[in-house]
């Protein structure tokens, strides 16, 4: 025919950031449309915070999931926190509060790249948030999230790249090459 089919691969490593700063005692009440810093960071971090209470984070990327099966998500935080994998809430741990952790129940998850969403908020006082997770990745074995699983690997992209091929298509037409 006259074109080639190409297939397109995107490696995404690391997390996008969006941070805010605000009063807020839930994450539901964040408006998270509304940025007012972002920037990527290696894996979930308050580092980039701008001043030591009442601001909020959100960070989404790719969990690269290598052996499908049962795993189990988990955060430690204060304030409060939430966890989504492919829009699916995995923990909640909202909510003022100090330092505690949340375990969500087993999903089980393919594998591939997954996307990861986790939201984050601090009111006052201390900060913290430790995202885990244990599966057959990890030996079923409670681990922070490495650097290392925060990627899309190569995952060919949804749509495929039509290159049109002049000199193919003049063959086609029977002209013979240009």
């Amino acid at each position: 025919g006259a074109s080639n089919t190409a297939s397109a691969t995107t490696q995404v490593t690391g997390l996008f950031y969006e941070h805010t700063t605000g009063s807020y005692s839930d994450i539901d009440l964040i408006n998270w449309s509304i940025a007012e810093y972002e920037g990527r960071v290696s894996n979930f971090t308050l580092a980039p915070r701008t001043q030591e209470d009442y601001f909020n984070f959100q960070f989404e990327g790719f969990l690269y999931i290598n052996q499908g099966g049962g795993y189990q998500f988990q955060t430690t935080s204060d304030d409060g926190s939430r966890v989504t994998i492919d829009n699916i809430v995995v923990v909640d741990n909202d909510g003022q509060h100090g330092t505690r952790t949340i375990t969500g129940q087993v999903v089980t998850m393919a594998a591939g790249a997954r996307l990861i969403n986790v939201k984050y908020f601090d009111y006052n006082g201390g900060q913290a948030l430790t995202v885990r997770y244990k599966g057959p990745d990890t030996g079923n074995a409670w681990v922070s999230i490495p650097n290392s699983a925060l990627t899309s690997r190569n995952a060919t992209s949804p749509s495929t790249l039509l290159v049109y091929d002049a000199e193919a298509a003049e063959m086609a037409r029977g002209a013979g090459p240009a």
